[in-house]
Protein backbone atom coordinates (compact mmCIF):
# COMPACT_ATOMS: atom_id res chain seq x y z
CA UNK A 1 0.00 0.00 0.00
CA UNK A 2 2.93 2.32 0.69
CA UNK A 3 4.19 1.68 -2.82
CA UNK A 4 0.82 2.80 -4.20
CA UNK A 5 1.19 6.21 -2.57
CA UNK A 6 4.73 6.59 -3.87
CA UNK A 7 3.54 5.63 -7.33
CA UNK A 8 0.81 8.23 -7.19
CA UNK A 9 3.33 10.86 -6.07
CA UNK A 10 5.51 10.01 -9.05
CA UNK A 11 2.45 10.19 -11.31
CA UNK A 12 1.54 13.60 -9.86
CA UNK A 13 5.09 14.82 -10.47
CA UNK A 14 4.90 13.57 -14.05
CA UNK A 15 1.56 15.31 -14.62
CA UNK A 16 3.00 18.53 -13.14
CA UNK A 17 5.90 18.40 -15.60
CA UNK A 18 3.60 17.68 -18.55
CA UNK A 19 1.34 20.53 -17.43
CA UNK A 20 4.35 22.84 -17.25
CA UNK A 21 5.47 21.86 -20.74
CA UNK A 22 1.97 22.43 -22.18
CA UNK A 23 1.74 25.84 -20.52
CA UNK A 24 5.20 26.68 -21.86
CA UNK A 25 3.98 25.87 -25.37
CA UNK A 26 0.93 28.06 -24.76
CA UNK A 27 3.25 30.86 -23.62
CA UNK A 28 5.10 30.77 -26.95
CA UNK A 29 1.79 30.94 -28.80
CA UNK A 30 0.55 33.86 -26.67
CA UNK A 31 3.73 35.84 -26.13
CA UNK A 32 1.96 38.62 -24.26
CA UNK A 33 1.23 36.16 -21.43
CA UNK A 34 4.63 36.48 -19.74
CA UNK A 35 3.16 35.89 -16.23
CA UNK A 36 2.41 32.35 -17.38
CA UNK A 37 6.11 31.56 -16.99
CA UNK A 38 5.72 31.79 -13.22
CA UNK A 39 3.06 29.08 -13.32
CA UNK A 40 5.36 26.93 -15.47
CA UNK A 41 8.22 27.32 -12.98
CA UNK A 42 5.82 26.51 -10.12
CA UNK A 43 4.92 23.19 -11.75
CA UNK A 44 8.55 22.20 -12.15
CA UNK A 45 9.37 23.08 -8.53
CA UNK A 46 6.37 21.03 -7.41
CA UNK A 47 7.54 18.03 -9.42
CA UNK A 48 11.04 18.32 -7.98
CA UNK A 49 9.83 18.58 -4.39
CA UNK A 50 7.35 15.74 -4.74
CA UNK A 51 9.95 13.43 -6.27
CA UNK A 52 12.32 14.31 -3.45
CA UNK A 53 9.72 13.34 -0.84
CA UNK A 54 8.75 10.20 -2.75
CA UNK A 55 12.35 9.01 -2.92
CA UNK A 56 12.54 9.10 0.88
CA UNK A 57 9.26 7.25 1.47
CA UNK A 58 10.68 4.10 -0.14
CA UNK A 59 13.08 3.97 2.82
CA UNK A 60 10.49 5.22 5.34
CA UNK A 61 12.21 8.59 5.80
CA UNK A 62 11.09 12.10 4.99
CA UNK A 63 13.61 14.19 3.05
CA UNK A 64 12.56 17.53 4.48
CA UNK A 65 14.39 19.60 1.87
CA UNK A 66 11.62 18.50 -0.51
CA UNK A 67 9.25 20.74 1.43
CA UNK A 68 11.33 23.78 0.45
CA UNK A 69 10.92 22.99 -3.25
CA UNK A 70 7.23 22.30 -2.74
CA UNK A 71 6.71 25.63 -0.99
CA UNK A 72 7.93 27.50 -4.08
CA UNK A 73 4.98 26.07 -6.00
CA UNK A 74 2.11 27.95 -4.24
CA UNK A 75 4.23 31.10 -3.91
CA UNK A 76 4.78 31.23 -7.67
CA UNK A 77 1.14 30.35 -8.36
CA UNK A 78 0.06 33.32 -6.27
CA UNK A 79 2.59 35.50 -8.10
CA UNK A 80 1.28 34.39 -11.50
CA UNK A 81 -2.35 34.90 -10.46
CA UNK A 82 -1.53 38.46 -9.39
CA UNK A 83 0.47 39.25 -12.52
CA UNK A 84 -2.18 37.76 -14.81
CA UNK A 85 -4.62 40.17 -13.16
CA UNK A 86 -2.16 43.07 -13.61
CA UNK A 87 -1.36 43.47 -9.92
CA UNK A 88 2.01 44.03 -8.31
CA UNK A 89 3.72 41.18 -6.48
CA UNK A 90 6.29 42.24 -3.85
CA UNK A 91 9.31 39.92 -3.90
CA UNK A 92 9.43 39.96 -0.11
CA UNK A 93 5.92 38.48 0.09
CA UNK A 94 6.67 35.93 -2.63
CA UNK A 95 9.70 34.62 -0.73
CA UNK A 96 8.27 34.92 2.79
CA UNK A 97 6.55 31.52 2.70
CA UNK A 98 9.40 29.51 1.18
CA UNK A 99 11.74 31.35 3.55
CA UNK A 100 9.67 30.24 6.55
CA UNK A 101 9.81 26.62 5.38
CA UNK A 102 13.56 26.87 4.82
CA UNK A 103 14.05 28.27 8.32
CA UNK A 104 12.04 25.38 9.75
CA UNK A 105 14.19 22.88 7.85
CA UNK A 106 17.40 24.52 9.09
CA UNK A 107 16.22 25.02 12.66
CA UNK A 108 14.69 21.59 13.28
CA UNK A 109 16.41 18.21 13.10
CA UNK A 110 15.58 15.98 10.09
CA UNK A 111 13.64 13.67 12.40
CA UNK A 112 11.18 16.48 13.18
CA UNK A 113 9.53 16.19 9.81
CA UNK A 114 6.00 16.61 11.14
CA UNK A 115 6.35 20.26 12.29
CA UNK A 116 8.10 21.09 9.00
CA UNK A 117 5.22 19.49 7.12
CA UNK A 118 2.77 21.62 9.11
CA UNK A 119 4.65 24.82 8.27
CA UNK A 120 4.64 23.89 4.61
CA UNK A 121 0.92 23.05 4.63
CA UNK A 122 0.00 26.39 6.24
CA UNK A 123 2.24 28.32 3.83
CA UNK A 124 0.85 26.49 0.80
CA UNK A 125 -2.77 26.94 1.88
CA UNK A 126 -2.23 30.66 2.50
CA UNK A 127 -0.75 31.30 -0.94
CA UNK A 128 -3.35 29.16 -2.71
CA UNK A 129 -6.27 30.82 -0.91
CA UNK A 130 -5.00 34.28 -1.84
CA UNK A 131 -4.45 33.09 -5.43
CA UNK A 132 -8.09 31.95 -5.48
CA UNK A 133 -9.13 35.39 -4.21
CA UNK A 134 -7.06 37.07 -6.93
CA UNK A 135 -8.74 35.01 -9.64
CA UNK A 136 -12.26 35.46 -8.28
CA UNK A 137 -12.30 39.09 -7.09
CA UNK A 138 -9.27 40.90 -8.51
CA UNK A 139 -9.56 39.88 -12.16
CA UNK A 140 -8.65 42.58 -14.66
CA UNK A 141 -11.07 40.99 -17.15
CA UNK A 142 -14.44 39.28 -16.55
CA UNK A 143 -13.21 35.86 -17.63
CA UNK A 144 -15.51 32.88 -17.04
CA UNK A 145 -12.52 30.55 -16.57
CA UNK A 146 -11.37 32.50 -13.51
CA UNK A 147 -14.05 30.87 -11.35
CA UNK A 148 -12.80 27.38 -12.20
CA UNK A 149 -9.21 28.44 -11.46
CA UNK A 150 -10.30 29.92 -8.13
CA UNK A 151 -12.12 26.70 -7.23
CA UNK A 152 -9.08 24.58 -8.15
CA UNK A 153 -6.81 26.75 -6.01
CA UNK A 154 -9.19 26.46 -3.06
CA UNK A 155 -9.32 22.68 -3.51
CA UNK A 156 -5.55 22.51 -3.51
CA UNK A 157 -5.43 24.69 -0.38
CA UNK A 158 -7.87 22.32 1.36
CA UNK A 159 -5.74 19.34 0.32
CA UNK A 160 -2.66 21.00 1.80
CA UNK A 161 -4.42 21.58 5.12
CA UNK A 162 -5.77 18.02 5.10
CA UNK A 163 -2.22 16.69 5.38
CA UNK A 164 -1.76 18.26 8.84
CA UNK A 165 -3.88 15.79 10.88
CA UNK A 166 -2.40 12.88 8.92
CA UNK A 167 1.04 13.81 10.20
CA UNK A 168 -0.05 13.23 13.83
CA UNK A 169 -2.40 10.26 13.59
CA UNK A 170 -1.18 7.07 15.37
CA UNK A 171 0.59 4.98 12.73
CA UNK A 172 -0.69 1.58 13.90
CA UNK A 173 -4.47 1.44 14.18
CA UNK A 174 -5.14 4.18 11.64
CA UNK A 175 -2.46 3.24 9.15
CA UNK A 176 -4.91 2.03 6.45
CA UNK A 177 -6.89 5.26 6.77
CA UNK A 178 -3.73 7.36 6.55
CA UNK A 179 -2.62 5.78 3.29
CA UNK A 180 -6.13 5.97 1.85
CA UNK A 181 -6.31 9.68 2.74
CA UNK A 182 -2.87 10.30 1.21
CA UNK A 183 -3.98 8.66 -1.99
CA UNK A 184 -7.08 10.87 -2.10
CA UNK A 185 -4.89 13.93 -1.64
CA UNK A 186 -2.61 12.81 -4.46
CA UNK A 187 -5.68 12.22 -6.62
CA UNK A 188 -6.79 15.80 -5.93
CA UNK A 189 -3.33 16.99 -6.95
CA UNK A 190 -3.75 15.23 -10.30
CA UNK A 191 -7.10 16.95 -10.78
CA UNK A 192 -5.55 20.30 -9.92
CA UNK A 193 -2.77 20.08 -12.49
CA UNK A 194 -4.96 18.75 -15.28
CA UNK A 195 -7.74 21.23 -14.53
CA UNK A 196 -5.49 24.25 -14.06
CA UNK A 197 -3.80 23.59 -17.40
CA UNK A 198 -7.14 23.34 -19.21
CA UNK A 199 -8.65 26.44 -17.62
CA UNK A 200 -5.50 28.54 -17.83
CA UNK A 201 -5.36 27.97 -21.58
CA UNK A 202 -9.10 28.70 -21.74
CA UNK A 203 -8.56 31.92 -19.78
CA UNK A 204 -5.75 32.97 -22.12
CA UNK A 205 -7.91 32.44 -25.19
CA UNK A 206 -10.84 34.20 -23.56
CA UNK A 207 -8.58 37.11 -22.60
CA UNK A 208 -7.30 37.45 -26.15
CA UNK A 209 -10.84 37.39 -27.55
CA UNK A 210 -11.92 40.08 -25.09
CA UNK A 211 -8.84 42.09 -26.02
CA UNK A 212 -9.71 41.94 -29.70
CA UNK A 213 -13.29 42.89 -28.94
CA UNK A 214 -12.18 45.79 -26.75
CA UNK A 215 -9.77 46.98 -29.44
CA UNK A 216 -12.58 46.95 -31.99
CA UNK A 217 -14.86 48.93 -29.67
CA UNK A 218 -12.48 51.58 -28.37
CA UNK A 219 -10.73 54.62 -29.75
CA UNK A 220 -7.01 53.92 -30.04
CA UNK A 221 -5.89 57.33 -28.73
CA UNK A 222 -8.19 58.03 -25.80
CA UNK A 223 -9.18 54.47 -24.81
CA UNK A 224 -12.89 55.30 -24.70
CA UNK A 225 -15.62 53.97 -27.02
CA UNK A 226 -15.37 54.72 -30.72
CA UNK A 227 -18.32 56.15 -32.64
CA UNK A 228 -19.85 52.83 -33.74
CA UNK A 229 -19.70 51.30 -30.26
CA UNK A 230 -20.99 54.46 -28.61
CA UNK A 231 -23.99 54.63 -30.93
CA UNK A 232 -24.83 50.95 -30.38
CA UNK A 233 -24.54 51.06 -26.59
CA UNK A 234 -26.29 54.42 -26.25
CA UNK A 235 -29.17 53.29 -28.49
CA UNK A 236 -29.67 50.17 -26.35
CA UNK A 237 -29.58 52.22 -23.17
CA UNK A 238 -32.08 54.72 -24.62
CA UNK A 239 -34.51 51.91 -25.47
CA UNK A 240 -34.27 50.61 -21.89
CA UNK A 241 -34.97 54.10 -20.56
CA UNK A 242 -38.04 54.36 -22.79
CA UNK A 243 -39.27 50.94 -21.65
CA UNK A 244 -38.69 51.68 -17.95
CA UNK A 245 -39.94 55.25 -18.11
CA UNK A 246 -36.71 56.60 -16.61
CA UNK A 247 -35.12 59.91 -17.65
CA UNK A 248 -31.91 60.20 -19.64
CA UNK A 249 -29.81 62.88 -21.26
CA UNK A 250 -27.21 63.24 -24.00
CA UNK A 251 -24.23 65.59 -24.05
CA UNK A 252 -22.22 66.36 -27.17
CA UNK A 253 -18.81 67.99 -26.53
CA UNK A 254 -16.55 69.71 -29.05
CA UNK A 255 -13.09 71.08 -28.24
CA UNK A 256 -12.85 74.74 -29.19
CA UNK A 257 -10.48 75.81 -32.00
CA UNK A 258 -8.83 72.41 -32.02
CA UNK A 259 -7.34 72.94 -35.49
CA UNK A 260 -5.60 76.03 -34.16
CA UNK A 261 -4.14 73.96 -31.32
CA UNK A 262 -2.77 71.43 -33.82
CA UNK A 263 -1.40 74.11 -36.16
CA UNK A 264 0.16 76.16 -33.35
CA UNK A 265 1.56 73.50 -31.04
CA UNK A 266 1.73 70.39 -33.20
CA UNK A 267 -0.22 67.16 -33.40
CA UNK A 268 1.50 65.68 -30.34
CA UNK A 269 0.02 68.43 -28.15
CA UNK A 270 -3.27 68.00 -29.97
CA UNK A 271 -3.30 64.31 -29.07
CA UNK A 272 -2.45 65.17 -25.46
CA UNK A 273 -5.38 67.61 -25.43
CA UNK A 274 -7.81 64.95 -26.63
CA UNK A 275 -6.51 62.46 -24.07
CA UNK A 276 -6.67 65.04 -21.30
CA UNK A 277 -10.30 65.78 -22.09
CA UNK A 278 -11.22 62.09 -22.08
CA UNK A 279 -9.55 61.68 -18.68
CA UNK A 280 -11.11 64.86 -17.28
CA UNK A 281 -14.61 63.90 -18.37
CA UNK A 282 -14.14 60.32 -17.18
CA UNK A 283 -13.55 61.50 -13.63
CA UNK A 284 -17.03 63.05 -13.46
CA UNK A 285 -18.93 60.35 -15.36
CA UNK A 286 -20.53 57.45 -13.50
CA UNK A 287 -19.76 53.77 -14.25
CA UNK A 288 -23.14 53.37 -15.96
CA UNK A 289 -22.69 56.38 -18.25
CA UNK A 290 -21.72 55.76 -21.87
CA UNK A 291 -18.85 57.90 -23.17
CA UNK A 292 -17.27 57.87 -26.59
CA UNK A 293 -15.30 59.77 -29.21
CA UNK A 294 -17.63 60.30 -32.16
CA UNK A 295 -15.41 62.45 -34.35
CA UNK A 296 -11.99 64.07 -34.51
CA UNK A 297 -12.42 66.43 -31.55
CA UNK A 298 -16.06 65.62 -30.86
CA UNK A 299 -17.21 63.46 -27.94
CA UNK A 300 -20.57 62.37 -26.56
CA UNK A 301 -21.89 61.09 -23.24
CA UNK A 302 -25.21 59.30 -22.76
CA UNK A 303 -26.51 59.53 -19.19
CA UNK A 304 -29.18 57.03 -18.14
CA UNK A 305 -31.31 57.95 -15.11
CA UNK A 306 -30.34 61.61 -15.51
CA UNK A 307 -32.76 64.38 -16.45
CA UNK A 308 -31.99 67.48 -18.50
CA UNK A 309 -31.01 69.54 -15.45
CA UNK A 310 -28.62 66.81 -14.32
CA UNK A 311 -27.07 66.62 -17.79
CA UNK A 312 -26.59 70.38 -17.83
CA UNK A 313 -24.94 70.38 -14.41
CA UNK A 314 -22.58 67.56 -15.40
CA UNK A 315 -21.64 69.19 -18.70
CA UNK A 316 -20.86 72.44 -16.88
CA UNK A 317 -18.68 70.66 -14.31
CA UNK A 318 -16.73 68.99 -17.11
CA UNK A 319 -16.40 72.31 -18.98
CA UNK A 320 -14.97 74.07 -15.94
CA UNK A 321 -12.64 71.19 -15.08
CA UNK A 322 -11.30 71.01 -18.63
CA UNK A 323 -10.78 74.80 -18.74
CA UNK A 324 -8.60 74.45 -15.63
CA UNK A 325 -6.70 71.41 -16.88
CA UNK A 326 -6.30 72.78 -20.40
CA UNK A 327 -4.63 76.03 -19.47
CA UNK A 328 -1.26 74.39 -19.81
CA UNK A 329 -0.63 71.15 -21.71
CA UNK A 330 2.87 69.76 -22.07
CA UNK A 331 4.16 72.95 -20.37
CA UNK A 332 2.68 75.04 -23.19
CA UNK A 333 -0.01 77.72 -22.66
CA UNK A 334 -2.62 76.01 -24.81
CA UNK A 335 -5.68 77.39 -23.02
CA UNK A 336 -7.95 74.59 -24.30
CA UNK A 337 -11.69 74.94 -23.77
CA UNK A 338 -14.83 73.16 -24.94
CA UNK A 339 -18.39 73.81 -25.93
CA UNK A 340 -21.25 71.42 -25.27
CA UNK A 341 -24.86 70.82 -26.22
CA UNK A 342 -27.27 68.92 -23.98
CA UNK A 343 -30.55 67.27 -24.91
CA UNK A 344 -33.09 65.03 -23.21
CA UNK A 345 -35.27 62.73 -25.33
CA UNK A 346 -39.01 62.88 -25.60
CA UNK A 347 -41.06 59.69 -25.50
CA UNK A 348 -40.07 57.22 -28.27
CA UNK A 349 -37.47 59.66 -29.67
CA UNK A 350 -34.54 57.94 -31.40
CA UNK A 351 -30.91 58.42 -30.50
CA UNK A 352 -30.22 60.09 -33.84
CA UNK A 353 -32.96 62.63 -33.16
CA UNK A 354 -31.70 63.32 -29.66
CA UNK A 355 -28.20 63.80 -31.02
CA UNK A 356 -29.48 66.24 -33.64
CA UNK A 357 -30.98 68.37 -30.86
CA UNK A 358 -27.73 68.26 -28.88
CA UNK A 359 -25.75 69.15 -32.02
CA UNK A 360 -28.03 72.11 -32.67
CA UNK A 361 -27.33 73.42 -29.17
CA UNK A 362 -23.61 72.77 -29.63
CA UNK A 363 -23.46 74.76 -32.87
CA UNK A 364 -25.24 77.67 -31.23
CA UNK A 365 -22.79 77.51 -28.32
CA UNK A 366 -19.97 77.78 -30.84
CA UNK A 367 -21.64 80.72 -32.56
CA UNK A 368 -22.26 82.44 -29.22
CA UNK A 369 -18.53 82.60 -28.46
CA UNK A 370 -17.53 79.04 -27.44
CA UNK A 371 -16.54 77.79 -23.96
CA UNK A 372 -20.15 77.39 -22.87
CA UNK A 373 -22.94 74.83 -22.46
CA UNK A 374 -26.34 75.18 -24.14
CA UNK A 375 -29.36 72.94 -24.03
CA UNK A 376 -31.88 72.19 -26.73
CA UNK A 377 -35.28 71.06 -25.54
CA UNK A 378 -37.46 70.14 -28.53
CA UNK A 379 -41.07 71.27 -28.09
CA UNK A 380 -43.69 68.55 -28.22
CA UNK A 381 -45.54 70.25 -31.10
CA UNK A 382 -42.65 71.14 -33.35
CA UNK A 383 -41.01 74.50 -33.79
CA UNK A 384 -37.52 75.78 -33.03
CA UNK A 385 -35.47 74.37 -30.15
CA UNK A 386 -35.66 76.14 -26.83
CA UNK A 387 -32.15 77.19 -25.78
CA UNK A 388 -30.76 77.94 -22.35
CA UNK A 389 -27.21 78.89 -21.45
CA UNK A 390 -25.19 77.75 -18.49
CA UNK A 391 -22.21 80.03 -17.87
Amino acid sequence: MQLDVVTMMVMAAFVAVVSGVLLLVARFQYREMTPLLGWVAANFFFAGGLLRLASGLDESVVLVDGYVLLSLHPALLWTSARLLNERATPVSVVMAGPGAVLLAVLALPPQASDPIGVVHAVVAASYLATAAYAFAFQASQPLRARWALAALCLGQAAAALATIPLLYLPPAALQPFVWWALKMIQFEVLIFFIGSTIFLVAAIRESRELGHKLKAETDGLTGILNRRSFMEKAARSLRRCHQDGTPCALIVFDLDRFKVVNDTYGHAIGDMTLTMFAQTAGRDLRPGDIFGRIGGEEFAAFLPQTDLAGGLALAERIRLAFAREGRQIGRLPVGATLSAGVSAPLEAQTLESVMENADAALYLAKAAGRNRVLTSEAPRHGGAPVLAQVA
